[in-house]
């Protein structure tokens, strides 16, 4: 193709002195011919190898200078050149189901701090809590997971609700090239399984702590509520001290006592006379120093050694209907609080220690189908209502909270099932239970086992509360029709790994073939060859 863009200026202005002169006559430069290009097709193929393996690393060109970039919420990092091959998998490895990578901006390495999380939730009860968060710090060669003593109290109960975790750094704690921005120092909490409470984090503050309120004689001049930014500053300054921020809302206080919980208070002073001696004591004198638990329970401690305390007070906190059941797990903050209040009022020689319920799952497995109801709104619905109905103590009604059970009737869980007024048909259900014993060692009972002739879902120890979890195996029926109770198998679960423990003694358990096949399964995606 030929333009002629650079000819037709020449060839005008040669043809110009060929023209008549004329005065009135002005001379005319046409526009030189640009063409259009209307379709325009080029053909280009090229292609490439790298070879990530290193016995076939000779293959790979080094004229080529090749590169391969793994590309993740952390960077990009080059992870194939000619002299280096860093990684041998296509894609970066997220191990966790959800990291909070929290940076820090200092001019100077720091051992200690404080950091205040504000947890908000909605009244979404299928908030699915991880139960172990594990927590990562930046060092100059990458990440390093935080030993549990580094961690000196965390009053959030692995992100659970609004509250503040101290860490003691280790001394290689320090800014890192790898990670983001290399001018800040880096935490990540970690979990493997479950990670809502990692996008419930509203906000973090640095340098944070507790105030309490100093009560006043005169009750009237007692606020129920401080709003946020109430307080200002200290009384009186202290050194070092450039400010002072109150983020969000206190909780509201209790001021004045109602008639009725005075009388009782006293009539229970008046028996133990602030120094408990029994187990009905002990209850009642904690409830009333901490009117923010719901159920105290003191439990004789039958295999007690000399290593194991004589009794376990358990201790329960209050929440909200729409709050976790994780919830109402006490901080070891908050155990040791209760611990030194009430080692200041029995007997030097009481022997007892402040224990968090252990909660024992119960899935539900069965065929079913639902009546003027989406299934993914009456599974939800169920759901909600089996938690209701076996956990009826997380809510009080009419200011007094039911009593913990140990145990509940099968045939209770599966009449309430077949009671239920958006379920048309139900059958097949069998119900499995995962019991811990003292040694944290965990059981699983199938009731779709013959050999499980007990009438009774019981727990494993006195401190253990049945719960039941959103992981519940339905399977939607298009008609009416009769099937037998079936075993779980353990692969059905979609479970993390194993923790079930089989006895020689113990009954035919659930099967366990997922173990089995986790570990004849080889791990493959370790080196690969792309061609591009």
């Amino acid at each position: 193709m030929i333009f002629i863009q650079k000819f037709m200026p020449i060839r005008s202005l040669i043809s110009i002195p060929q023209k008549k002169s004329k005065k009135d006559e002005e001379l005319e430069i046409y526009e030189p011919f640009s063409p259009q290009i209307n379709n325009i097709q080029v053909d280009y193929k090229a292609s490439t190898s790298m070879t990530f393996i290193d016995s076939g690393r000779s293959e790979n060109d080094p004229l080529e200078n090749n590169e391969f970039f793994q590309i993740s919420p952390f960077g990009i990092e080059k992870t194939f050149t000619n002299n280096l091959i860093s990684s041998k998998r296509l894609f970066y490895d997220f191990f966790n189901e959800g990291e909070l990578v929290i940076g820090l901006s200092s001019q100077k390495p720091f051992s200690g701090l404080n950091l205040l999380f504000e947890i908000i939730k909605s009244e979404n009860t299928n908030y699915e809590f991880s139960r172990n968060i594990e927590w990562y710090y930046s060092s100059i060669e990458g990440w390093n997971k935080m030993e549990k003593d580094q961690i000196l109290y965390d009053e959030t109960f692995n992100l659970m609700k609004t509250g503040i975790i101290s860490f003691r750094f280790p001394s290689d704690f320090s800014k890192c090239s790898k990670i983001l921005d290399q001018n800040r120092f880096y935490l990540k909490a970690c979990s493997v399984d479950k990670a809502d409470q990692l996008s419930l984090v509203k906000s973090i503050s640095t340098n944070a702590t507790v105030c309490k309120e100093l009560e006043l004689s005169e009750s009237d001049e007692r606020i129920e509520k401080l709003k946020a930014k109430s307080v200002e500053s200290f009384e009186k300054k202290i050194p070092g001290i450039i400010s002072v921020n109150q983020p969000f809302d206190s909780i509201t206080f209790k001021i004045k006592e109602e008639e009725k919980d005075f009388y009782l208070r006293v009539s229970q002073l008046l028996r133990h006379k602030n120094r408990p001696v029994s187990k009905w004591d002990i209850e009642k004198f904690i409830l009333n120093k901490f009117n923010w638990l719901s159920h105290v329970i003191c439990i004789n401690n039958s295999n007690s050694k000399n290593d194991k305390p004589g009794m376990k007070v358990l201790c329960i906190k209050k929440i909200q209907n729409f709050q976790n059941i994780e919830e109402v797990k006490l901080s070891v903050a908050e155990m040791n609080l209760i611990t030194e209040t009430l080692s200041g009022y029995v007997s030097a020689f009481a022997d007892f220690e402040v224990v968090n319920p252990i909660f024992e799952d119960i899935l539900i497995k069965c065929k079913l189908r639902f009546r003027d109801i989406p299934i993914g709104k009456g599974i939800e619905q169920l759901n909600q209502d089996l938690l209701k109905f076996i956990c009826n103590w997380r809510v009080s009604f009419e200011g007094t909270y039911p009593n913990l059970t140990s145990r509940i009737k099968k045939y209770d869980i599966i009449k309430f099932i077949k009671e239920c007024n958006y379920i048309a048909f139900v059958t097949g259900i069998s119900i499995v239970h995962f019991k811990q014993d003292e040694e944290g060692r965990i059981y699983a009972h199938d009731t779709a086992l013959n050999e499980d002739s007990s009438e009774f879902v019981q727990t494993g120890t006195d401190w253990s509360i049945i719960v039941p979890r959103n992981s519940h195996k339905i399977e939607i029926l298009a008609k009416d029709e009769y099937h037998a109770p079936e075993p779980t198998n353990f692969s059905e679960l979609g479970l993390n790994k194993s923790f079930v423990v089989v006895k020689k003694n113990e009954k035919k358990l659930i099967a366990n073939s997922y173990i089995d096949d986790q570990l004849n399964d080889s791990d493959n995606n370790l080196q690969f060859e792309l061609k591009i």
